[in-house]
């Protein structure tokens, strides 16, 4: 990728494009659908934080890149970064953060659901709060929250060290 190419790139694509945040995805998905089913534990609680955090901030950032006419940069980066810690630390420490948190993703998949039972000839599901509880002790995955700042950081040394390199 050129330089001028990468500078094109909105912020949050080129995040998005990033191995570890493609990786953070993988092993959230992986982890939840696989790895909890089988060897449920200290380790694969921990892991879904951490991948979580590590791409959170990105996907909101594509979300105000959307709602937002202007290029988002580094600063609106680091707003949805504090973001996500802050809504991560109230859903882990704080019991009435947890049941917000199951019930309203209950409702943000519920059309989901409601849409495959439908297909397969059932009735419409009532809503199924997601399996989250309160763990004060997740709030050491914290600094994961830090992984899609400092990517960004790191892409844009790469992309200046570029442009002094090529002209």
């Amino acid at each position: 990728m050129t330089p001028a190419s990468h500078r094109s790139t909105p912020l949050y694509a080129a995040l998005m494009a990033h191995p570890a945040v493609v990786a953070s995805i993988g092993l959230l998905l992986l982890n939840d659908h696989v790895l909890k089913v089988h060897w449920s534990g200290l380790l694969t609680g921990k892991l879904s934080d951490a991948a979580g955090l590590t791409f959170f901030p990105v996907l909101l950032l594509a979300f105000a890149a959307v709602a937002f006419p202007w290029p988002l940069g580094l600063r609106a980066l680091l707003g949805c970064t504090i973001v996500t810690a802050i809504a991560f630390a109230w859903v882990k420490i704080d019991p009435a953060g947890t049941a917000f948190y199951r019930h309203g993703l209950a409702v943000v998949q519920w059309p989901w659901w409601a849409a495959m039972r439908l297909a397969h000839g059932h009735g419409v599901p009532g809503l199924r709060p997601v399996v989250a509880v309160t763990d004060p002790s997740d709030a050491l995955m914290l600094p994961f929250a830090g992984v899609s700042p400092f990517l960004a950081v790191r892409c844009g040394k790469w992309a200046a060290r570029a442009h002094t390199v090529r002209g």
